[in-house]
């Protein structure tokens, strides 16, 4: 047989021996007939090879060479006086051809969409290896015509072309199939093909970031950098900048993954599946099913610790326990990937926007466990939905007793462990007795893994009382109970009847001290610690017992988680008395923890008190509803404050606002009442009109302070009186009710007495401040303000002794003392950062800024208010986000930039109307009126200066500004004021 390899060079064999023929010539001959299905006629052939030779000469070159081909090809050779072919119905091997023909057939069967079965990736890789480079490489016949270049060039390309094809098909396999060392071998080879092709460079970069080796990723952005410079003087593409710059940035870690207990058994094929589906591009959300205790959540942590390392911004793992709404679910996340800053910062934008907006452009594993309380929820799915739409580079991993039913959604139903039941047995019993299971009991744990369907925590609650009992004992009562079961729930499936059986076992085999401890964890949202465990009568030693059990999880610092269906099942025996005492019991406990902790905030422990509160906020929120439902007074008395403390602080309004309308809703009938009841429903009706308040709704808030009042009055204690007074007067100052605000901080401070409780005298000197800055009467204000900063340094109240600091700042700044204003204001900005509430800081750099600009300092101004905005976006805060934009719109004036200024001052507008903020509606029009002189009427802009002087809502400053333009433009004292409806109405057009 004849087999000529042109790939990578040429070889001719015959029969197994290697051949030569005499000159380069015969072999171009051989070749090129043997590439030509059809005979190719002799004038072709001499023109091809010799067609800068004298005709009769090259005649007798070719009948020459010719000669000597047929010596060594005879009968392949096929010779007319017209034409010379190749007889390719002999046996004969031409490794170019059957390159070609593999590789086209595989690529014909090859659905893009769709992975390579095994036998294609074999069949292509064997395609793949007949490559061994280029066609006729360094092949060149000296005389021959540039017809024959040109037809080896073009063979050359096509080839090529199709060996790049099956090695892109097979990286995108190996990148499917998570193969990552034989991916980069083929991207190799790819870039061996072609040095200059910037895909492979790139796919080349990912697989070793998939691989775990980003500095072998940076090192190839380096290389096709420098190799795309050096040969064609250009950079890579955007994208590939793109990627390189992600390199750089990106750190790939996995974040906060709760810690197996012990190690996973089994699962490894729905381990791979899952990967292989999170892998490929079309299948982002993926969603692992199953009944409780099946292992959706181990299953899906060993997954997420598969792409550890191996994704540009990591793994986020979220556990949804405890979070039945989207809002919390949206928190949660927050939390999680750490953004609380960005939300701060968002202004208008929801908290799943702004999570949204972060992972936009990141490359990530969102694992999301325990989904399915928040199916009942209508807007359940939405973050979901939103993420799959505009993250295209997250994947999505949750875990869920249903499906999301979302046409995106590929469900993987998890179901028993099968074969590896009998092993996760035996080493669940090894663990918990300190030794081995006899060898003789291999077929009695079988059949008991098969009486628990297999199910893994029904199998390691079994093993758990090996401790205590036979293997054979535990089969018999759990069969006993079965059948209870299956008489008492017939319509109860038999995986839910094997593990409700081995909960009973277990259930039954503590003793009763223990049952009770069991059953009054239940109360606890997600982990807890052992002091609150403590506080219902469960101490740390009976704590690690039932550890020892598998009835409680072992977690990091002390702290411990019931399985939610071990929840589930105990929660069933906490019933009675018995409920409602640990009811108060758990009540109490958070009440007084965290009143502890919210009198630490804005002082020396105010991230020890935060932290404190992304533990257990989700217990403090069952504890308030917990006394919701046991309609326990005192305990929402002493709950009050710290909930509506913390949830201030984060800026979690509308959630708080939820909580506190839900408690009013429940407990309206103790509006009737007196006493604890009547004192504790005053109280929730505060809040809540306080949560109103900070979300914009002013007038809202002050008809609920307004129907509030009588009841305070009738059943309040003298501290939630205080409140109400002082938040009234806060609601009514922003309300442009001067007149109403006046006598409401003339009362206070007639009232007040520094000797018997300086800290409410501070705080009414605080609150009276405002109305007194506003109304221009500055020495009383300064006087109000000393005073009360003298008061909280002596206290120690950091928080408030900077609110001191900032008021006398926004002082010096109303009275044109810029430099006194802006040295003051960047010390408290200093102290402000490192309190680190949001809206504080906020209002600062808002202040900041607007003595800045006054003073020509705009690109600081405009760095600072553009940062304050940003605040206020995050924080959805439509009261304080018109100050910075006002200022950005006072920066614009100031440089001659009118457009700018008029988009600022516009949307400034928009929020003030919205939120009835009539003060800064006023101070936005003035501003508009500075800035449109030249091309407004000069009627119309005296009147509007005129209208803003005589105005009872404007600030005192802002009348003295336009009393001060006035009298530069010597308006006289009878000019008509416009009406403020004229003034928006042309403000608006």
């Amino acid at each position: 047989m004849l087999a000529i390899h042109v790939l990578g060079g040429l070889t001719i064999e015959k029969d197994g021996e290697p051949k030569r023929l005499t000159a380069r010539v015969d072999e171009a001959i051989l070749v090129y007939l043997m590439a030509h299905p059809n005979p190719i006629p002799r004038e072709k052939l001499i023109d091809l090879l010799w067609q800068n030779s004298d005709p009769k000469q090259a005649n007798n070159n070719f009948r020459s060479a010719l000669s000597r081909v047929r010596r060594l090809a005879g009968d392949y050779l096929t010779v007319t006086r017209q034409a010379v072919g190749f007889d390719h119905g002999l046996p004969y091997f031409y490794d170019a051809a059957q390159f070609e023909n593999m590789l086209n057939k595989i690529m014909v069967q090859a659905d893009p969409m769709q992975d390579l079965a095994n036998t294609a990736v074999s069949e292509l890789i064997e395609a793949i290896d007949l490559y061994r480079g280029e066609f006729l490489a360094g092949f060149e016949v000296r005389g021959s015509s540039p017809e024959f270049e040109a037809w080896r060039l073009v063979e050359q390309e096509r080839l090529r072309a199709l060996a790049s094809t099956g090695l892109q098909q097979l990286i995108r396999h190996a990148r499917r199939q998570g193969q990552w060392r034989s991916g980069l071998q083929f991207a190799a080879q790819l870039l061996q093909l072609d040095p200059l092709n910037e895909t492979a460079h790139t796919l080349k970069m990912e697989l070793h970031l998939r691989n775990r080796e980003r500095t072998a990723a940076l090192k190839q952005y380096q290389r096709c950098q420098q190799i795309l410079m050096d040969e064609l003087g250009i950079e890579p593409l955007p994208a590939t900048q793109k990627l390189g710059q992600r390199l750089r940035t990106a750190t790939p870690q996995i974040s906060q993954l709760p810690v197996d207990p012990s190690p996973l058994v089994g699962r490894s094929a729905e381990i791979s599946t899952l990967v292989t589906m999170l892998l490929a591009p079309e299948k982002r959300l993926v969603t692992l099913t199953g009944i409780g205790g099946i292992g959706k959540t181990r299953v899906a942590l060993a997954t997420a610790r598969y792409f550890n390392g191996r994704l540009l911004h990591g793994v986020i793992f979220v556990s949804l326990i405890g979070i039945e709404q989207p809002e919390r679910l949206a928190l949660r996340l927050v939390d999680a990937l750490g953004i609380d800053e960005q939300l701060l910062a968002s202004g208008e934008l929801s908290p799943d926007e702004v999570i949204v907006n972060h992972l936009r452009e990141r490359e990530c594993l969102l694992v999301l466990d325990n989904y399915e309380p928040l199916l009942a929820h209508p807007k359940a799915t939405r973050l979901v939905e939103t993420l799959l739409q505009q993250a295209p580079e997250v994947r999505l991993l949750i875990t869920s007793r249903e499906s999301l039913q979302l046409y995106e959604e590929t469900v993987i139903l998890l179901d028993g462990l099968h074969v590896s039941a009998p092993k996760l047995f035996t080493q669940h019993a090894a663990q918990v007795r300190g030794e081995s299971l006899p060898e003789d009991q291999t077929a009695q744990i079988e059949t008991l893994c098969q009486l628990l369907a297999n199910v893994p925590l029904a199998v390691e609650l079994a093993a758990g009382q090996t401790r205590t009992d036979t293997v054979s004992n535990i089969t018999a009562r759990i069969e006993e109970t079965l059948d209870a079961l299956q008489t008492t729930f017939r319509n109860l499936p038999p995986r839910q009847r094997s593990l409700r059986a081995a909960f009973n076992y277990s259930w039954e085999l503590l003793a009763p001290t223990q049952q009770v401890q069991l059953a009054q964890l239940v109360l606890f949202e997600g982990d807890f610690d052992d002091e609150a465990a403590s506080a219902l009568g469960v101490e740390y030693d009976a704590l690690t017992s039932l550890v020892t059990k598998s009835l409680v999880q072992a977690q990091p610092k002390r702290r411990f988680l019931l399985h939610p269906l071990i929840r589930e099942f105990a929660n069933e025996e906490l019933r009675g008395a018995e409920r409602n005492d640990t009811a108060r019991q758990f009540c109490d406990h958070f009440a007084k923890t965290f009143t502890h902790w919210s009198k630490a905030l804005g002082r020396n422990l105010t991230n020890e008190a935060l932290a404190a509160w992304r533990l257990d906020s989700a217990n403090v929120v069952q504890a308030w509803r917990l006394a919701i439902n046991e309609r326990y007074a005192l305990a929402l008395l002493r709950l009050n404050t710290p909930l509506g403390k913390f949830h201030d602080w984060r800026n979690w309004y509308q959630a708080a606002e939820t909580l506190y309308t839900d408690a009013a809703n429940a407990l309206v009938d103790w509006r009737e009442g007196d006493g604890q009841e009547l004192e504790a429903y005053g109280d929730i009706l505060l809040r809540q009109a306080w949560f109103i308040y900070v979300q914009g709704r002013i007038r809202e808030a002050l008809g609920l302070m307004s129907d509030l009042e009588p009841l305070l009055v009738r059943g309040g204690d003298a501290q939630s009186i205080e409140i109400w007074r002082r938040a009234f007067l806060q609601m009514t100052l922003k309300a442009g009710e001067y007149g109403r605000a006046q006598t409401l901080a003339n009362d206070l401070l007639a009232s007040s007495d520094p000797t018997r409780d300086p800290e409410s005298h501070a705080n009414r000197l605080y609150d009276s401040f405002h109305l007194f800055t506003a109304t221009g009467d500055y020495g009383r204000a300064t006087e109000l303000i000393h005073e009360a900063h003298e008061i909280f340094t002596e206290l120690g109240d950091t928080r408030r002794e900077q609110m001191c600091r900032y008021a006398l700042g926004n002082l010096a700044r109303s009275q044109g003392n810029y430099v006194e204003a802006i040295e003051i204001l960047r010390d408290c900005l200093a102290a402000r950062s490192g309190l680190g509430d949001a809206k504080s800081i906020a209002n600062t750099q808002a202040t900041l800024a607007d003595a800045l600009c006054a003073s020509g300092g705009l690109d600081e101004a405009q760095s600072l208010a553009a940062s304050a905005c940003d605040v206020y976006a995050e924080l959805d805060d439509e009261i304080g986000w018109p100050y910075p934009l006002n200022v950005l719109g006072n920066v614009a004036r100031t440089r001659g930039n009118k457009a700018t200024a008029l988009a600022y001052y516009g949307q400034a507008m928009q929020m003030a109307v919205a939120k009835d903020r009539q003060m800064k509606v006023i101070e936005l029009l003035l501003d508009w009126l500075l800035l449109m002189e030249d091309e407004l009427d000069a009627a119309f802009f005296f009147g509007g200066l005129r209208t803003i002087l005589e105005s009872d809502l404007a600030e005192y400053e802002h009348r003295q500004m336009a009393q001060k333009h006035l009298e530069r433009r010597g308006a006289s004292l009878d000019e008509t004021a416009v009406s403020l409806s004229i003034l928006l109405e042309r403000f608006e057009n």
